[in-house]
Protein backbone atom coordinates (compact mmCIF):
# COMPACT_ATOMS: atom_id res chain seq x y z
CA UNK A 1 0.00 0.00 0.00
CA UNK A 2 1.34 3.19 -0.84
CA UNK A 3 1.70 5.55 2.07
CA UNK A 4 0.36 9.01 2.85
CA UNK A 5 2.72 11.11 2.39
CA UNK A 6 1.92 13.62 4.66
CA UNK A 7 5.02 15.22 6.67
CA UNK A 8 3.03 16.84 9.71
CA UNK A 9 0.87 13.61 9.97
CA UNK A 10 4.34 11.07 10.85
CA UNK A 11 5.88 14.48 12.73
CA UNK A 12 3.04 14.05 14.83
CA UNK A 13 3.21 10.28 15.14
CA UNK A 14 6.41 9.71 15.94
CA UNK A 15 6.78 13.14 18.73
CA UNK A 16 2.94 11.90 20.14
CA UNK A 17 3.83 8.84 21.78
CA UNK A 18 6.34 10.04 24.45
CA UNK A 19 2.81 11.91 25.36
CA UNK A 20 1.41 9.11 27.35
CA UNK A 21 -2.73 9.67 28.00
CA UNK A 22 -1.86 13.20 28.63
CA UNK A 23 -1.76 13.06 32.03
CA UNK A 24 -1.72 17.01 32.73
CA UNK A 25 -3.29 19.44 31.25
CA UNK A 26 0.50 20.95 29.40
CA UNK A 27 -0.01 17.78 27.70
CA UNK A 28 -3.62 17.72 26.21
CA UNK A 29 -2.95 21.69 25.02
CA UNK A 30 0.30 20.22 23.20
CA UNK A 31 -1.88 17.36 21.74
CA UNK A 32 -4.48 19.82 21.08
CA UNK A 33 -1.56 21.53 19.03
CA UNK A 34 -0.40 18.48 17.25
CA UNK A 35 -3.99 17.94 16.25
CA UNK A 36 -4.88 21.52 14.76
CA UNK A 37 -1.17 20.89 12.84
CA UNK A 38 -2.10 17.93 11.29
CA UNK A 39 -5.24 19.74 10.40
CA UNK A 40 -7.65 18.26 12.31
CA UNK A 41 -9.58 21.53 13.55
CA UNK A 42 -12.09 22.56 16.23
CA UNK A 43 -10.23 20.44 18.97
CA UNK A 44 -11.46 21.31 22.40
CA UNK A 45 -9.58 18.38 24.11
CA UNK A 46 -7.86 14.91 23.48
CA UNK A 47 -6.55 11.93 25.89
CA UNK A 48 -4.70 8.72 24.39
CA UNK A 49 -5.62 5.23 24.53
CA UNK A 50 -3.53 2.92 25.35
CA UNK A 51 -3.49 -0.57 24.31
CA UNK A 52 -7.10 -0.96 23.36
CA UNK A 53 -7.94 -4.60 21.74
CA UNK A 54 -10.52 -6.36 19.41
CA UNK A 55 -13.43 -8.10 20.31
CA UNK A 56 -10.66 -11.65 19.66
CA UNK A 57 -8.46 -9.87 21.76
CA UNK A 58 -6.20 -8.63 19.41
CA UNK A 59 -4.44 -4.88 19.82
CA UNK A 60 -5.52 -2.96 17.10
CA UNK A 61 -2.21 -1.48 15.33
CA UNK A 62 -3.40 2.42 15.40
CA UNK A 63 -2.99 5.42 17.23
CA UNK A 64 -6.12 6.03 19.14
CA UNK A 65 -7.28 9.05 20.99
CA UNK A 66 -10.39 10.09 22.34
CA UNK A 67 -11.33 13.85 21.16
CA UNK A 68 -13.76 16.47 21.67
CA UNK A 69 -14.51 18.92 18.97
CA UNK A 70 -16.37 21.93 19.14
CA UNK A 71 -19.28 22.98 16.82
CA UNK A 72 -18.13 24.81 13.29
CA UNK A 73 -17.77 28.53 13.22
CA UNK A 74 -20.65 30.44 11.63
CA UNK A 75 -24.57 31.10 11.97
CA UNK A 76 -25.63 28.27 10.09
CA UNK A 77 -24.16 25.86 12.41
CA UNK A 78 -24.99 27.84 16.02
CA UNK A 79 -27.20 25.33 17.27
CA UNK A 80 -25.02 22.26 17.07
CA UNK A 81 -23.04 21.43 19.98
CA UNK A 82 -19.78 19.94 21.04
CA UNK A 83 -19.39 16.40 20.00
CA UNK A 84 -17.20 13.73 22.01
CA UNK A 85 -15.88 10.47 20.33
CA UNK A 86 -12.84 8.18 19.52
CA UNK A 87 -10.55 8.27 16.18
CA UNK A 88 -8.22 5.69 14.83
CA UNK A 89 -4.97 6.55 13.14
CA UNK A 90 -3.43 4.04 11.13
CA UNK A 91 0.09 3.10 10.65
CA UNK A 92 -0.51 3.47 6.90
CA UNK A 93 -2.91 5.87 5.90
CA UNK A 94 -4.13 5.75 2.61
CA UNK A 95 -5.91 9.19 3.37
CA UNK A 96 -9.32 8.24 3.87
CA UNK A 97 -12.04 8.40 6.72
CA UNK A 98 -15.08 6.65 7.85
CA UNK A 99 -17.09 8.59 9.70
CA UNK A 100 -19.63 5.99 11.77
CA UNK A 101 -22.61 7.46 13.84
CA UNK A 102 -24.24 5.15 16.15
CA UNK A 103 -28.37 4.67 16.17
CA UNK A 104 -30.43 5.98 19.00
CA UNK A 105 -29.66 5.84 22.17
CA UNK A 106 -25.83 5.02 21.06
CA UNK A 107 -25.42 1.39 22.03
CA UNK A 108 -23.54 0.29 19.64
CA UNK A 109 -20.83 2.38 18.83
CA UNK A 110 -18.12 0.65 21.39
CA UNK A 111 -19.23 -2.58 20.37
CA UNK A 112 -18.76 -1.87 16.65
CA UNK A 113 -15.17 -0.48 17.10
CA UNK A 114 -14.42 -3.49 18.80
CA UNK A 115 -15.78 -5.34 16.03
CA UNK A 116 -14.56 -3.39 12.91
CA UNK A 117 -11.92 -0.87 13.73
CA UNK A 118 -8.81 -3.30 13.45
CA UNK A 119 -10.07 -4.16 9.75
CA UNK A 120 -10.91 -0.66 8.87
CA UNK A 121 -7.44 0.47 10.08
CA UNK A 122 -5.67 -2.48 8.75
CA UNK A 123 -7.19 -1.44 5.28
CA UNK A 124 -5.66 1.81 6.05
CA UNK A 125 -8.63 4.12 7.16
CA UNK A 126 -8.90 6.25 9.22
CA UNK A 127 -11.99 5.69 11.58
CA UNK A 128 -14.20 8.34 13.64
CA UNK A 129 -16.84 7.00 15.92
CA UNK A 130 -19.08 9.38 17.55
CA UNK A 131 -20.84 9.28 20.81
CA UNK A 132 -24.18 10.70 21.42
CA UNK A 133 -24.54 13.65 23.87
CA UNK A 134 -26.91 12.25 26.78
CA UNK A 135 -24.47 9.18 26.59
CA UNK A 136 -24.60 8.27 30.32
CA UNK A 137 -20.96 8.11 31.54
CA UNK A 138 -21.66 6.42 34.82
CA UNK A 139 -23.71 3.69 34.16
CA UNK A 140 -20.66 0.84 34.72
CA UNK A 141 -20.52 -2.06 32.29
CA UNK A 142 -23.34 -0.64 30.13
CA UNK A 143 -21.63 2.58 29.90
CA UNK A 144 -18.27 1.27 29.39
CA UNK A 145 -19.50 -0.87 26.25
CA UNK A 146 -20.74 2.14 24.67
CA UNK A 147 -18.17 4.38 25.59
CA UNK A 148 -15.17 1.44 25.32
CA UNK A 149 -13.14 3.92 26.98
CA UNK A 150 -12.76 3.38 31.06
CA UNK A 151 -10.79 6.51 31.16
CA UNK A 152 -13.42 8.81 29.91
CA UNK A 153 -15.53 6.90 32.19
CA UNK A 154 -12.79 7.96 34.91
CA UNK A 155 -12.27 11.42 33.65
CA UNK A 156 -16.48 11.99 34.41
CA UNK A 157 -15.76 10.38 37.93
CA UNK A 158 -12.95 13.13 38.44
CA UNK A 159 -15.11 16.02 36.94
CA UNK A 160 -18.40 14.89 38.29
CA UNK A 161 -19.56 14.35 35.01
CA UNK A 162 -22.81 12.18 34.55
CA UNK A 163 -23.66 12.32 30.83
CA UNK A 164 -21.48 13.67 27.51
CA UNK A 165 -22.48 16.78 26.65
CA UNK A 166 -24.08 17.96 30.08
CA UNK A 167 -26.77 16.39 31.76
CA UNK A 168 -30.28 18.82 30.72
CA UNK A 169 -32.89 19.09 32.11
CA UNK A 170 -35.18 18.72 28.95
CA UNK A 171 -32.98 15.83 27.44
CA UNK A 172 -31.40 14.92 24.04
CA UNK A 173 -33.41 14.39 21.20
CA UNK A 174 -33.43 12.37 17.88
CA UNK A 175 -33.41 15.45 16.06
CA UNK A 176 -30.03 16.77 18.06
CA UNK A 177 -28.65 13.30 17.28
CA UNK A 178 -28.74 13.46 13.75
CA UNK A 179 -27.43 16.90 13.58
CA UNK A 180 -24.03 15.52 15.40
CA UNK A 181 -22.63 14.15 12.75
CA UNK A 182 -21.79 17.52 11.08
CA UNK A 183 -19.13 19.00 13.72
CA UNK A 184 -16.72 16.11 13.23
CA UNK A 185 -17.08 16.15 9.72
CA UNK A 186 -16.63 19.83 9.46
CA UNK A 187 -13.39 19.25 11.93
CA UNK A 188 -11.96 16.17 10.36
CA UNK A 189 -12.70 17.24 6.43
CA UNK A 190 -9.63 19.35 5.93
CA UNK A 191 -7.25 16.21 6.35
CA UNK A 192 -8.65 13.49 4.52
CA UNK A 193 -8.75 13.32 0.71
CA UNK A 194 -11.87 11.35 0.89
CA UNK A 195 -14.81 10.58 3.56
CA UNK A 196 -17.09 7.57 3.63
CA UNK A 197 -20.13 8.12 6.24
CA UNK A 198 -21.08 5.32 7.55
CA UNK A 199 -24.30 4.69 10.13
CA UNK A 200 -26.62 2.18 12.19
CA UNK A 201 -30.17 2.99 12.87
CA UNK A 202 -30.31 6.75 13.26
CA UNK A 203 -27.19 7.28 12.66
CA UNK A 204 -27.83 6.91 8.56
CA UNK A 205 -30.40 9.67 9.47
CA UNK A 206 -27.56 11.38 10.78
CA UNK A 207 -25.14 10.65 7.69
CA UNK A 208 -27.56 12.40 5.56
CA UNK A 209 -28.72 15.22 7.51
CA UNK A 210 -24.76 15.84 7.34
CA UNK A 211 -25.02 15.87 3.72
CA UNK A 212 -28.21 17.96 3.63
CA UNK A 213 -26.75 20.85 5.68
CA UNK A 214 -23.47 20.85 4.24
CA UNK A 215 -24.80 22.31 1.30
CA UNK A 216 -23.00 25.50 1.05
CA UNK A 217 -19.32 23.89 1.20
CA UNK A 218 -18.33 22.09 -1.87
CA UNK A 219 -15.12 21.59 -0.28
CA UNK A 220 -16.64 19.11 2.02
CA UNK A 221 -19.26 17.96 -0.25
CA UNK A 222 -17.08 17.10 -3.10
CA UNK A 223 -14.83 14.87 -0.60
CA UNK A 224 -17.49 12.15 0.40
CA UNK A 225 -17.24 8.65 -1.09
CA UNK A 226 -20.06 6.61 0.08
CA UNK A 227 -23.24 6.34 2.36
CA UNK A 228 -22.94 3.42 4.21
CA UNK A 229 -26.51 2.72 5.90
CA UNK A 230 -26.74 -0.56 8.31
CA UNK A 231 -30.56 -0.97 9.35
CA UNK A 232 -31.05 2.51 8.74
CA UNK A 233 -34.05 4.94 9.23
CA UNK A 234 -34.66 6.71 6.05
CA UNK A 235 -38.31 6.84 6.53
CA UNK A 236 -40.03 10.20 4.68
CA UNK A 237 -43.56 10.04 5.66
CA UNK A 238 -45.90 9.41 8.54
CA UNK A 239 -49.37 9.70 9.38
CA UNK A 240 -50.53 9.07 12.86
CA UNK A 241 -48.84 5.58 14.01
CA UNK A 242 -47.92 4.85 10.56
CA UNK A 243 -44.43 6.14 9.44
CA UNK A 244 -43.15 4.48 6.71
CA UNK A 245 -39.78 2.07 6.52
CA UNK A 246 -40.87 1.46 9.92
CA UNK A 247 -41.99 -2.22 10.87
CA UNK A 248 -43.63 -0.88 14.41
CA UNK A 249 -46.45 1.63 14.99
CA UNK A 250 -44.86 4.40 16.48
CA UNK A 251 -46.74 3.73 20.06
CA UNK A 252 -44.47 0.48 20.06
CA UNK A 253 -41.25 2.11 18.87
CA UNK A 254 -41.51 4.78 21.77
CA UNK A 255 -41.87 1.73 24.41
CA UNK A 256 -38.76 -0.31 22.69
CA UNK A 257 -36.55 3.06 22.87
CA UNK A 258 -37.50 3.88 26.30
CA UNK A 259 -36.94 0.95 27.65
CA UNK A 260 -33.61 0.83 26.34
CA UNK A 261 -32.95 4.70 27.09
CA UNK A 262 -34.10 3.39 30.94
CA UNK A 263 -31.45 0.73 31.15
CA UNK A 264 -28.44 2.70 30.17
CA UNK A 265 -29.59 6.00 31.78
CA UNK A 266 -29.47 8.36 28.62
CA UNK A 267 -30.40 11.74 29.10
CA UNK A 268 -33.15 11.84 26.47
CA UNK A 269 -36.27 14.26 25.95
CA UNK A 270 -39.94 13.10 27.78
CA UNK A 271 -41.36 10.09 25.98
CA UNK A 272 -44.42 12.70 24.99
CA UNK A 273 -41.96 14.41 22.69
CA UNK A 274 -40.40 11.52 20.92
CA UNK A 275 -43.01 11.55 17.71
CA UNK A 276 -42.59 14.82 17.53
CA UNK A 277 -38.90 14.90 17.49
CA UNK A 278 -39.01 11.71 15.02
CA UNK A 279 -41.03 13.76 12.78
CA UNK A 280 -38.61 16.47 12.46
CA UNK A 281 -36.33 13.65 11.89
CA UNK A 282 -38.36 12.37 8.61
CA UNK A 283 -38.78 16.20 7.41
CA UNK A 284 -35.38 16.36 6.92
CA UNK A 285 -34.99 12.73 4.84
CA UNK A 286 -37.26 14.37 2.78
CA UNK A 287 -36.00 17.39 2.36
CA UNK A 288 -32.50 16.13 1.40
CA UNK A 289 -31.08 16.28 -1.52
CA UNK A 290 -28.07 14.24 -2.58
CA UNK A 291 -25.00 15.39 -4.93
CA UNK A 292 -24.69 12.94 -7.97
CA UNK A 293 -21.49 11.55 -7.17
CA UNK A 294 -22.27 9.97 -3.50
CA UNK A 295 -22.75 6.69 -3.70
CA UNK A 296 -25.61 4.96 -1.54
CA UNK A 297 -25.44 1.46 0.13
CA UNK A 298 -28.58 0.76 2.24
CA UNK A 299 -28.11 -2.52 3.89
CA UNK A 300 -31.17 -4.26 6.27
CA UNK A 301 -32.28 -7.53 7.47
CA UNK A 302 -35.92 -8.65 6.52
CA UNK A 303 -35.93 -10.06 10.36
CA UNK A 304 -35.67 -6.47 11.73
CA UNK A 305 -38.25 -5.71 14.20
CA UNK A 306 -37.77 -1.44 13.69
CA UNK A 307 -36.73 -1.11 10.37
CA UNK A 308 -38.32 -2.02 7.39
CA UNK A 309 -37.04 -2.14 3.83
CA UNK A 310 -38.60 -1.29 0.82
CA UNK A 311 -42.34 -1.47 0.20
CA UNK A 312 -41.96 -3.90 -3.21
CA UNK A 313 -45.53 -3.56 -4.11
CA UNK A 314 -44.99 0.27 -5.13
CA UNK A 315 -43.57 1.81 -8.47
CA UNK A 316 -39.53 3.25 -8.03
CA UNK A 317 -39.73 1.25 -4.69
CA UNK A 318 -35.65 1.26 -4.85
CA UNK A 319 -36.09 5.00 -6.44
CA UNK A 320 -37.54 6.80 -3.23
CA UNK A 321 -36.25 3.67 -0.75
CA UNK A 322 -33.87 6.84 1.55
CA UNK A 323 -32.51 9.39 -1.11
CA UNK A 324 -33.65 10.08 -4.30
CA UNK A 325 -31.09 8.69 -6.78
CA UNK A 326 -30.18 6.77 -9.40
CA UNK A 327 -26.05 5.60 -7.65
CA UNK A 328 -27.34 3.52 -4.69
CA UNK A 329 -27.63 -0.46 -3.84
CA UNK A 330 -30.10 -1.53 -1.78
CA UNK A 331 -29.18 -5.16 -0.12
CA UNK A 332 -31.77 -7.50 1.81
CA UNK A 333 -29.72 -9.22 3.72
CA UNK A 334 -30.51 -12.98 4.85
CA UNK A 335 -26.90 -14.32 5.81
CA UNK A 336 -28.22 -14.37 9.90
CA UNK A 337 -32.04 -14.53 10.22
CA UNK A 338 -30.97 -16.73 13.55
CA UNK A 339 -29.41 -13.73 14.98
CA UNK A 340 -30.91 -12.63 18.57
CA UNK A 341 -30.44 -8.81 17.82
CA UNK A 342 -30.87 -8.48 14.20
CA UNK A 343 -31.75 -4.35 14.07
CA UNK A 344 -27.35 -4.19 15.23
CA UNK A 345 -26.44 -6.48 12.35
CA UNK A 346 -23.12 -6.68 14.07
CA UNK A 347 -23.02 -10.05 12.24
CA UNK A 348 -21.99 -8.14 9.11
CA UNK A 349 -18.52 -9.32 8.57
CA UNK A 350 -15.80 -6.88 8.31
CA UNK A 351 -15.06 -7.85 4.36
CA UNK A 352 -18.70 -6.96 4.01
CA UNK A 353 -18.62 -3.24 5.55
CA UNK A 354 -15.12 -2.40 3.61
CA UNK A 355 -16.36 -3.69 0.41
CA UNK A 356 -19.79 -1.30 0.70
CA UNK A 357 -17.48 1.34 1.78
CA UNK A 358 -14.94 0.72 -1.53
CA UNK A 359 -17.77 0.25 -3.81
CA UNK A 360 -17.88 1.70 -7.19
CA UNK A 361 -21.73 2.24 -6.88
CA UNK A 362 -23.34 2.65 -10.58
CA UNK A 363 -25.18 5.54 -11.38
CA UNK A 364 -27.28 3.26 -13.59
CA UNK A 365 -29.47 2.20 -11.06
CA UNK A 366 -30.64 2.18 -8.76
CA UNK A 367 -30.19 -1.71 -7.48
CA UNK A 368 -31.85 -3.95 -5.21
CA UNK A 369 -30.35 -6.81 -4.33
CA UNK A 370 -30.91 -9.68 -2.21
CA UNK A 371 -28.18 -11.42 0.13
CA UNK A 372 -30.09 -15.12 0.98
CA UNK A 373 -28.58 -17.47 3.60
CA UNK A 374 -26.48 -20.03 1.80
CA UNK A 375 -28.93 -23.07 1.64
CA UNK A 376 -31.21 -21.07 -0.56
CA UNK A 377 -28.90 -20.41 -3.11
CA UNK A 378 -31.07 -17.41 -5.22
CA UNK A 379 -30.31 -14.05 -5.90
CA UNK A 380 -32.94 -11.56 -6.56
CA UNK A 381 -31.88 -8.40 -8.67
CA UNK A 382 -33.93 -5.44 -9.06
Amino acid sequence: MELYKNYNFYKFMNESKIEQGSANSDNEQAMVAKFERMGIKNVVSVFRVENEKSLDGKEIKAEIFWVKFKKPEGQEFSDLSEVEGKIYLPVEPSGELILFTPGFPGGNAGRFEQLYAEDFTDAGYAFFTVRHNGTSLTNGATSLEILNSAKRMEIAQKQGEHHIGGTRPEGYSPFDIINESITPLMALQNKYEKIHLMGQSMGVAASYNAIRRTQGHPEVQNKIGNVVGISGYVGKEHEGATWDTMNMPMADLTEYEYGYVKKVDANIVPKEQFQAEMAKVAEANKALKIPGHIGNVLVYTPKDPLVAGPDKSKKDYALNYGPVSAKKIIIEDETNLADKKPHSMLWISPENLLRAVKAKVSSHGPHFVKVPRAKDGLIERG
